[in-house]
């Protein structure tokens, strides 16, 4: 289990007593997903972490072995993790751990009954995603000023890029130089299932990012396509604590949007692409979603920003509120 602490999901400082017998199932069962290489380390990371804190769960109540575990303890842990202050999201993404732990372990005879079947997910409320309105004008593709360091241009850099592509940041902090083809305009990303796609980009996107790589190759030597994208000071890719960090930083001085993380340019990015009239189907396969619900709630975002508009602009609607008045 140790490339999955490596990750940083828990110091060891910080977590609690587990049962020896539960951590020893829960090592091997890591181990295993690990072994198999078809989840990718951050979903094995979210799954170790949710384990674990069911593992201590059980281990406060006395309990020693997940085959005494029941459906009622279920329930009891995760109405423990919503008063706690876990949102519906959270509720549901722990009990999808527990369900996919006890499929496996059931699948390699290691348990006999599975005890998740008996407990419902929670409903989700709806969440419209939030963007930047259009009024509020992005300052992209910014040239620095003077003798500019190359953190300088890599930073703003990856916040035009962001926006320019929706890509996540997973998908990001994986990129190489050889992933940016500028002849035909586009960018090459991987993202989930390692599942690859090609993403257009705007011209002024392309200039901006030629000129990017200019003052790279100005600040590194002995570059070649397999290189990172975009660099760290050691010389690796960018992780994705960094890019969260760039990314606040802009927001805080561009936007009055609460919301200040890089999924800000990616709701952005397919809100101003519907609003536009990009077609749904168009955007589902730029956002690299694999179902179109997925991409939908975009829609509702679209939708609810053209009746404010209405609201403010239309002769009826003034006059429907003047009434009211």
């Amino acid at each position: 289990m140790k490339e999955v602490d490596n990750l940083g999901l828990k110091n060891q400082s910080e977590v609690g007593e587990v049962n020896p017998e539960l951590l020893e199932v829960l090592s091997n069962y890591i181990d295993r997903l690990l072994a198999g290489g078809r989840l990718a380390s951050l979903s094995i990371s979210a799954a170790e972490g949710d384990l674990r804190l069911f593992s201590e769960w059980l281990t406060m109540k006395g309990v020693d072995s997940f085959e005494k575990v029941d459906h009622i303890l279920i329930r009891s842990w995760l109405l423990e993790r919503s008063k706690a202050g876990d949102k519906s999201s959270s509720i549901r993404r722990r009990l999808s751990t527990l369900r996919t732990f006890y499929k496996y372990m059931i699948k390699w005879d290691q348990f006999k009954h599975d005890p998740t079947y008996k407990v419902s997910s929670p409903k989700l409320g709806k969440h419209l995603p939030e963007s930047i309105p259009m009024s509020q004008q992005l300052e992209l593709c910014r040239i620095p000023e003077g003798e500019s360091s190359y953190e300088e241009w890599r930073d703003e850099a990856i916040v035009s890029l962001l926006y320019a592509s929706g890509m996540r940041v997973s998908e990001l902090t994986g990129l190489r130089l050889g992933d940016f083809d500028s002849v035909r305009g586009q960018i090459k990303v991987l993202g989930k299932r390692s599942k690859e796609r090609l993403i257009p980009l705007p011209e002024q996107a392309v200039s901006f990012l030629l000129l990017y790589i200019g003052e790279y190759k100005r600040h590194y030597e002995g570059l070649t396509f397999e290189s990172p994208l975009f660099a760290s000071r050691g010389g690796k890719n960018v992780n994705r604590s960094l890019v969260y960090r760039i990314a606040n930083a802009y927001l805080s001085c561009m936007t009055t949007v609460v919301q200040r993380s890089p999924h800000l340019f990616r709701h952005t990015y397919a809100t101003h692409l519907l609003e536009n009239g990009a077609e749904l189907l168009s955007v589902k396969e730029l956002l690299g979603h694999e179902s179109l619900a997925a991409t939908q709630v975009y829609t509702h975002t679209s939708i609810k920003r053209l009746q404010e508009i209405y609201n403010k602009a239309h002769p009826r609607a003034k006059k429907e509120k003047e009434n009211r008045l």
